[in-house]
């Protein structure tokens, strides 16, 4: 989701053979939790290297377990809520899809933010 992440990555060379660019913007196990500042920071990564394709983004629909360096464990839930909050942001930044990892995890209530949503 972060192409500033990956460094050594040939972006340009990765850039030229592609025609659309699908990144995974999970803010499940994230330190910043928010889905739409998560995409604004992806959107503006992909332009910063040139890209003027299309972007169809990835979001959350699914529970993780996250791990402390203590050891400690608890279960992370993405909220319709992220959802709801989510999609109007894809739309807004004039993306023309999106889509959500992973289907047969995301249970009632996401799936229903996701269907509610008029795109």
């Amino acid at each position: 989701r972060y192409p500033q992440w990956h460094t050594e990555f040939p972006w340009q060379a990765f850039l030229d053979v592609c025609s659309i660019m699908m990144p995974q913007i999970y803010w499940v196990s994230r330190s910043d939790p928010d889905p739409v500042g998560n995409l604004q920071t992806c959107l503006q990564q992909y332009r910063s290297l040139g890209w003027t394709g299309p972007i169809v983004p990835t979001g959350a629909a699914y529970d993780e377990w996250q791990y402390a360096s203590d050891g400690t464990k608890w279960l992370w839930s993405t909220t319709a809520n992220q959802i709801t909050q989510f999609l109007p942001a894809v739309k807004a930044a004039g993306l023309e899809a999106v889509n959500f990892w992973s289907w047969q995890h995301a249970g009632i209530q996401r799936w229903q933010a996701v269907a509610d949503f008029q795109w």
